[in-house]
């Protein structure tokens, strides 16, 4: 057999050898690019769907989405010295955050009470346990953030999260042990407090009385609660919410 005629059927046996390699690397790249067109395309989807969630959530409870100013921050006042006005969490960009004060919400039909939320997204809820509709359950005082009478039951506050969409607690689940949490009072003193725990539990599984305690006993304390997981629950009033909770527990800094 001549050279010639032997490296003829040396590069055609070569070409057959590479139709394979090719075919097969075409349907890997295929497949790749289905499966990260598929992914994207489910992501887009539950972004949306927790957008039309977040959305219904706040027609049903009448919440604001419009932006609070600085102006407004500033022009915020509370009635007393020992309640809190206002929030800086640095870490996840809380700044100022406005106060407000919020009780507990009417008992649903099987007489249970929820702990009520901010009418803004945008604002923090500090539960003052003497704003009750059941007189007889009303608090003799309030558990001010101050320090004063929180050393077993802790102050508590709340705020929405809306899956990242801007509310004030969207990043409340990223702090960690050793974070710190400054409170403005209404005399305008700053309250330090430090992260010590944060856990995320389902929405059944939530304890109320844990959350309203102070981590550390004998020393007060300042707890966090906001939503976080899908929107797939609803609360006891009927009306949707995530299926999880973030409680952050944190003590008054030396």
């Amino acid at each position: 057999m001549s050279v010639k005629k032997q490296h003829t059927i040396s590069k055609s046996a070569r070409r057959s050898r590479e139709r394979p390699v090719r075919r097969i690397v075409v349907i890997v790249v295929a497949v790749l690019m289905v499966a990260v067109a598929t992914t994207l395309g489910i992501r887009y989807y539950q972004q949306v769907q927790a957008e039309r969630a977040s959305e219904r959530r706040a027609q049903q409870m009448g919440l604001s989405d419009e932006p609070v100013t600085e102006e407004q921050k500033k022009e915020h006042k509370v009635d007393g010295y020992d309640k809190p006005k206002s929030l800086t969490i640095e870490k996840i960009g809380i700044n100022n955050a406005r106060i407000q004060e919020i009780g507990l919400m009417a008992p649903t039909s099987s007489g249970s009470q929820q702990m009520d939320a901010p009418a803004s997204v945008h604002d923090v809820g500090w539960f003052n346990c003497q704003i009750n509709p059941v007189e007889s359950k009303k608090c003799a005082s309030y558990i001010s953030p101050l320090g004063v009478n929180n050393t077993e039951t802790a102050a508590v506050m709340d705020g929405h999260s809306c899956s990242g969409n801007g509310c004030v607690f969207d990043g409340l689940a990223d702090l960690v042990a050793g974070d710190e949490i400054k409170v403005t009072m209404g005399d305008d003193a700053v309250v330090t407090y430090t992260v010590d725990m944060v856990e995320v539990v389902d929405l059944d599984d939530l304890d109320m009385k844990k959350a309203m305690s102070s981590y550390r006993p004998g020393k007060p304390g300042l707890n966090f609660i906001t939503c976080d997981g899908s929107w797939s629950a609803t609360d006891s009033r009927g009306v949707v919410t995530m299926n999880r909770r973030v409680v952050v527990y944190s003590s008054l800094s030396e």
